[in-house]
């Protein structure tokens, strides 16, 4: 997973993953600020590739970094809704998380 500024790169490591954001470790050169917008790509096996714009949205304790998905075409967003339904195996989960999007 990479995350981008201008012309900074950071990779990093999936923490956790949703229709609305994402978190991550925190790099150990991070340099970042609440606020802030970059663009993640996600590689997944078979070469899918999830890209989003996203904005920091916290810091957890010290070594995560949260962040608000902004920004998402439609060919990522089909990636990573299929992504979640195989994880969730649920998909009565997977229409829960769709109408929070709708919040």
């Amino acid at each position: 997973m990479r995350l981008y500024s201008g012309s900074a790169m950071w990779n990093t490591r999936l923490v956790d993953l949703s229709l609305s954001g994402v978190l991550v470790e925190k790099p150990g050169d991070w340099s970042g600020s609440i606020g802030s917008r970059y663009r993640l790509d996600l590689r997944l096996d078979g070469g899918v590739l999830i890209g989003m714009g996203v904005e920091l949205a916290r810091i957890v304790d010290g070594n995560q970094l949260g962040f608000n998905c902004i920004r998402i075409d439609l060919g990522s967003f089909s990636q990573l809704k299929r992504l979640i339904e195989l994880n969730l195996g649920n998909n009565d989960a997977l229409q829960r998380e769709l109408s929070a999007l709708g919040d």
